[in-house]
């Protein structure tokens, strides 16, 4: 006769995991729609750019207090020789983009 109030209780048990299984289900479904996926993809591509344009800013900054350089002397020469800058060091202390210099990893 004890044993009635066991079964009430294994019944709620199951009812509960079926509404976090139901609740589950749905989340995954409403995450995986493309619009979704598209505009978490669009904040993450942006949070990524702000922080490499934040990344080339500290290299600027350390540049000019670590090396003196001047506006002038700082060089955004990319790897293949492009956007040199004639008054920049010749021995790359002052590229953003050298290891000499910046050392800030290039990417298009």
């Amino acid at each position: 006769m004890n044993e009635k109030g066991n079964v009430l209780f294994i019944i709620l048990v199951a009812v509960a995991l079926f509404a976090a299984l139901t609740y589950a289900v749905t989340q995954s479904t409403a995450v995986s729609n493309p619009d979704t996926i598209n505009r978490e993809m669009t904040t993450l591509n942006d949070a990524d750019d702000e922080d490499y344009q934040s990344t080339i800013k500290q290299a600027v900054q350390r540049l000019k207090f670590t090396n003196d350089c001047t506006d002038a002397e700082i060089s955004y020469e990319e790897p293949d020789g492009t956007n040199a800058n004639p008054s920049a060091p010749i021995d790359e202390s002052c590229h953003v983009f050298r290891p000499n210099g910046g050392g800030v990893n290039f990417r298009e």
